[in-house]
């Protein structure tokens, strides 16, 4: 009888608040493959916040479990805030020759939700050739990672206006020069 406990779970980092994530149990290695089935394993989901320390969410109790996808084997979760968590799966098996505990953990990174609108420094029409503008696009600060930010110019019916007409400085993408 194996009491080996080891599992995984699968996970996405960064995420957005207030946007449903789902962790999904991926291994069960070793438990329950007594050819008496006589173990019981069970499972327990932790969500802690590092930066504050506090526990987020708990499991009630422990859940049987039967499978990896079975009820408890999956956990789906929605964060109200942006910061940075621990997620753990704590597997609980109990056989006849004993009892054995095992908790595996990721770190998960939540990013905020932000709108991107961009503030142009002029309330005039932009004419090539004239002096170059800087519009800037406030997204806050971000927790996890740097945003990926692509600039595209439109003219007014929505028509993309062709590259050759302006050159795109983007080495800060937060500002860029418009020339």
């Amino acid at each position: 009888v194996s009491q080996n406990t080891e599992s995984d779970f699968s996970f996405n980092t960064p995420a957005c608040e207030d946007t449903p994530q789902t962790y999904q149990m991926s291994n069960m290695a070793g438990i329950n493959n007594s050819p008496f089935n006589d173990c019981s394993p069970k499972v327990k989901w932790i969500i802690t916040n590092t930066d504050t320390q506090a526990i987020e969410y708990q499991s009630a109790s422990f859940i049987n479990l039967t499978s990896p996808t079975a009820a408890g084997g999956t956990l789906t979760y929605t964060y109200p805030n942006p910061g940075h968590y621990e997620v753990c799966l704590v597997n609980e098996v109990t056989c006849e020759i004993g009892y054995n505990q095992d908790t595996i953990c990721h770190d998960v990174c939540i990013e905020q939700n932000f709108t991107a609108v961009p503030t142009w420094p002029t309330t005039t029409l932009f004419c090539s050739g004239t002096t170059p503008i800087n519009p800037t696009l406030n997204i806050g600060t971000p927790i996890c990672t740097n945003p990926t930010v692509t600039w595209a110019l439109t003219y007014q019916n929505g028509t993309a206006v062709p590259s050759t007409y302006y050159t795109l400085n983007v080495a800060n993408p937060l500002s860029p020069v418009l020339s």
